[in-house]
């Protein structure tokens, strides 16, 4: 089985404006790249410019022959309840504009210190409370880079390693289970999977379950540019991941509008 080349998280840039969206030069690079399908995820937190969505919108309606491009984003979950930035009252027009939504389980929430929990026990705790929160809200398809805190983990005190074997696997257990029940699609992300061990663990418990995957590679296409480490695209450790587990067949492409 072939697979495309896909990669269902991309960054115009970290913060881009209303009039700074380098979407051109990031298509240009995944059409020569010979992408066959691209999600645009841009950044949507609490003093975002929500108005570039509409405009990014706005500029792939000019389309590009080469791939087919979906547009995302990537919506900063702020608490273990699922609070967000979104209110589909007010953003209307913005989640017209949008194929989908992406939640981002970022732990920044716990910065500064005296709000994380004392405990490694209360800190997996918050950390399950709040994937599975984003997991039954029905505002978001797509989860990215689930990693379960455990690199901030390692950087906070709680652990020793960067590994999945941290977590119980019952809640491992429960993540999965409820990812099916919701149909909820998961991201293998190329630095996730590059940086945190026993990754296998989850992807295979996904695959068990029959939970649709996508891949990323995270690129920050105005930042990172010029470093050949990272590209649009880059995301092989990421497709091996799910090949290794048998789960290619679980690749998720979303319906064309």
């Amino acid at each position: 089985m072939e697979l495309p080349k896909i990669d269902f998280h991309v960054h115009t840039a970290e913060k881009p404006t209303l009039t700074f969206i380098p979407l051109e030069g990031l298509i240009r690079e995944a059409e020569e790249r010979g992408l066959k399908y691209l999600a645009i995820t841009d950044h949507w937190k609490d003093d975002t410019e929500v108005t570039i969505f509409v405009e990014e919108r706005r500029k792939l309606t000019r389309g590009s022959l080469k791939l087919i491009i979906f547009l995302s984003a990537e919506v900063e979950i702020v608490d273990d309840r699922g609070s967000c930035p979104v209110d589909p009252r007010k953003h209307y027009e913005v989640l017209e504009a949008l194929d989908y939504l992406s939640a981002a389980p970022h732990l920044g929430e716990l910065i500064p210190g005296e709000r994380r929990p004392k405990t490694s026990d209360k800190y997996i705790e918050y950390v399950h409370r709040k994937y599975i929160s984003i997991l039954e809200n029905e505002l978001f398809k797509v989860i990215l880079h689930p990693d379960y805190g455990v690199r901030d983990g390692v950087k906070w005190g709680y652990f020793k390693t960067p590994s999945l074997k941290n977590i119980p696997e019952e809640l491992l257990d429960e993540f999965c289970e409820v990812a099916a029940s919701e149909d909820k699609i998961i991201e293998v992300n190329e630095n996730t999977v590059n940086a945190i061990e026993d990754y296998d663990i989850l992807v295979r418990k996904l695959i068990e379950r029959r939970v649709k995957l996508t891949v990323g590679s995270d690129y920050h296409y105005f930042e990172q540019k010029d470093f050949p480490e990272y590209w649009v695209g880059r995301t092989q450790n990421a497709l091996k991941t799910i090949i290794r587990n048998h789960g290619q067949r679980l690749l998720w492409i979303p319906q064309l509008r």
